[in-house]
């Protein structure tokens, strides 16, 4: 399906990809499964390892952002040059949402504050993944 300068490419033989970075180990593991759940195939890494993927087709970025720290600024400076058009959700604390909006705006993008409930995050992956509406 086309939408904008959006690509998102899914058919019903072929799953999306989504890939989960940043972040402990633990809550990549859970949002992994959770996301594996709505349908997606799911890679998962640290933030230090996101320049590994970058040349890799994704259909969903989900970012686990600590702002203030070396990863987060790392995981946000890659979402803003390599993986420009991919829609991402945005995950980390409340204070920090104005931020990482801010850095990443121009894109399908929605943002969740910690602790993710299952409806939230199914909601945000309907919210960025539809399709863009054209205003004439």
């Amino acid at each position: 399906m086309e939408s904008g300068t959006l690509r998102v490419q899914s058919t019903g033989t072929q799953s999306r990809a989504a890939l989960v970075i940043g972040g402990e180990d633990l809550l990549r593991r859970g949002l992994s499964r959770s996301i594996e759940n709505l349908g997606f195939e799911t890679v998962s890494a640290q933030a230090s390892r996101i320049a590994d993927h970058a040349e890799k087709s994704y259909d969903l970025v989900i970012a686990l952002l600590q702002i203030d720290s070396l990863d987060g600024y790392s995981v946000i400076d890659s979402l803003t040059r390599a993986f420009t058009s991919v829609p991402v959700i945005a995950v980390g604390p409340k204070e920090s949402r104005g931020r990482v909006v801010e850095k990443l705006l121009g894109r399908p993008l929605a943002y969740l504050s910690l602790p993710i409930l299952e409806p939230n995050l199914k909601d945000a992956v309907a919210r960025v993944l539809a399709p863009a509406l054209k205003i004439e």
